[in-house]
């Protein structure tokens, strides 16, 4: 009987290990897959998400060629007496400051605020200097539109 209960005992844990290694067997591939699925996505997100940032610093480019008065040192320093002007250029000017600003918050996000990356990329410090008058309108300090970690970096990396 003793014998008995042993051999049992001993079939149980074959069966255990038995069943232990088949479930392994499938744990092991799909966790494999998984990882490469993952990396294969995250790098093609990266990807995808740069060729945006490159398109829109395309956008932004074509915009100056199409309106170069936005890039004009005199045009902002007029604009920025006539901030409430209601012309054409001063609204067209406006829109392209918050352009401006939502590309270079994305691209801060993206290089994860490393300002070196960030102008390897784009000439942030250029873009913000001249459209700082923009920034620094009341209406822009107090937006809560920008994340507060952007608005620091711009005041703190970027005076």
């Amino acid at each position: 009987m003793i014998f008995t209960i042993v051999k049992c005992l001993h079939m149980k844990k074959q069966i255990i290990k038995s069943f232990a290694w088949d479930v392994l067997k499938l744990v092991i591939p799909a966790f494999v897959g998984f990882l490469l699925a993952y990396i294969t996505f995250s790098k093609q997100f990266d990807a995808n998400e740069k060729d945006r940032l490159n398109g829109d610093l395309n956008k932004l480019l074509d915009v100056n060629l199409q309106y170069p008065y936005v890039e004009d040192s005199s045009f902002i320093a007029w604009w920025g007496n006539h901030e409430s002007s209601n012309s054409d250029s001063s609204l067209r000017y406006q829109a392209y400051c918050e352009y401006v600003f939502n590309f270079l918050q994305n691209v801060s996000e993206y290089f994860k605020y490393d300002k070196e990356k960030i102008t390897g990329f784009v000439d942030m410090g250029d873009l913000v200097s001249q459209h700082r008058g923009w920034w620094n309108m009341p209406e822009q300090r107090n937006s809560e539109s920008y994340p507060s970690r952007f608005r620091d970096f711009i005041e703190k990396d970027f005076k």
